[in-house]
């Protein structure tokens, strides 16, 4: 792994002033044997409007695309990168099966997923 210390201190500044999110989107989903529940949760958008100004106050930036893992499968590959050029990378493996309103919401939900833990 590379030296990230400039990048590490900005990410400290970063987590000082994260604001806590409220869920914005509920959603009803049936289990394997038809049972309802219901969650909340922070979408996306809402994430991304809080986060990626706080991240380019701090000279950070985040990346993520759909591409192939390190094994072949179909992941999202995320980098937060800091402009002294250090960056954390890594992938999130995703399934490519359905069609393509399926991969887009599991793509999105990557996202969402990678962009929070990657902030904290």
């Amino acid at each position: 792994m590379s030296e990230i210390g400039a990048l590490a201190a900005a990410m400290a500044k970063v987590q000082a002033k994260l604001p806590k999110l409220e869920r914005d989107r509920t959603v009803t989903v049936k289990t394997k044997t038809g049972d309802p529940y219901t969650y909340s949760y922070a979408t996306l958008a809402k994430l991304s409007e809080a986060v990626l100004p706080l991240l380019a106050e701090h000279g950070l930036s985040f990346v993520a695309m759909p591409g192939s893992s390190s094994e072949g499968r179909m992941a999202l590959n995320y980098r937060l990168m800091h402009e002294s050029g250090e960056m954390l990378s890594g992938e999130f493996p995703i399934s490519a099966e359905g069609g393509i309103q399926q991969l887009g919401g599991r793509i999105t939900s990557a996202r969402r997923y990678v962009l929070a833990a990657i902030v904290g």
